[in-house]
């Protein structure tokens, strides 16, 4: 039941604990610039004539996250605001191809898919609005309070991968799955759900990164062995991520504890993952084989 997909859609980190001290759009002014001088954009500020901003929740690498006020429909949001690469060359052909690839995200329909409401281009940043979730990243999770119980966890995992799986029906590809990237809806309710983001964010930017220097695009301690040897893309790549999110979140322990991305590289090319032998031995150990046998 594990290996029943994988794949691509575009979401928000939102709400977790870990922004919710976040006052980066407070502590700018709250007037009402007339471009995006800032990456940061303050309170108040009105992001391509109708989403008001209401506070910074978040940030990344390459993009910031708002909580948003949709005006015309008065509907609370969230927002995502990409920064182009600094190497861009062709501002207009990355300003096409991430519109593409949030339009392909934005057709996956599934409860355990963040719901896309609209993306675009505003003064030169690229943005994507997306429903404002209420709970924390898996990652957040795992580290407050440890490793999940099986009987928790597994469902949650079922219902996501069918999610991922749709997403592949649909030749879409996430790339870049993640504890940060798995979100819990309703922690610890009778509503809990593990939800995917970031899908057309991840494929744009990889897609701009293979562009302007052929390196990989991902987090090195989930890049499955062969796409760090020839960017194959397949939804395996999917397959294998979410094995290895699996291990951690059942033993609150990543497969590859190193930063070094030597270390990364080696340990996913030979196969030298940690995975508790409890895990190996007991009914999911075929299924985390299969999904983390190299290709």
């Amino acid at each position: 039941p594990f290996i029943v997909g994988g794949g691509g859609c575009s979401g928000i980190r939102i709400d977790s604990p870990r922004c919710e001290t976040d006052t980066l759009g407070e502590a700018m002014s709250s007037g009402h610039p007339t471009r995006l001088r800032h990456e940061r954009l303050p309170k108040g500020y009105v992001l391509d004539g109708r989403y008001e901003i209401v506070r910074a929740i978040g940030a990344g690498g390459f993009a910031y996250v708002y909580e948003a006020n949709q005006l015309n429909i008065e509907r609370p949001v969230a927002i995502k605001v990409l920064s182009p690469p600094r190497s861009l060359d062709d501002k207009e052909h990355y300003f096409a191809r991430f519109v593409r690839e949030a339009k392909l995200a934005a057709q996956i329909q599934h409860p355990n898919v963040v719901t896309i409401h609209d993306y675009g281009v505003a003064d030169e940043h690229p943005f994507i609005a997306m429903e404002l979730l209420h709970g924390r990243e898996l990652r957040h999770e795992l580290r407050t309070y440890g490793p999940m119980d099986p009987a928790r966890a597994l469902p949650l995992f079922v219902e996501c991968l069918d999610a991922l799986s749709e997403a592949h029906r649909r030749k879409i590809v996430h790339k870049d799955l993640k504890p940060s990237n798995l979100f819990l809806s309703d922690p610890g309710g009778r509503r809990e759900m593990l939800r995917v983001l970031d899908f057309g964010v991840a494929r744009a930017q990889e897609s701009e990164s293979l562009t302007q220097s052929g390196r990989v695009y991902g987090t090195m301690r989930y890049l499955a062995p062969e796409y760090l040897r020839k960017q194959m893309v397949t939804p395996a790549l999917d397959v294998y991520q979410m094995g290895l999110i699996l291990v951690e979140a059942l033993s609150a322990r990543p497969a590859i504890v190193a930063d070094d991305h030597l270390v990364c590289i080696t340990a996913h090319f030979l196969g030298e993952l940690e995975i508790p032998e409890v895990l190996l031995e007991g009914p999911l150990g075929p299924v985390l084989q299969k999904a983390l046998a190299p290709m």
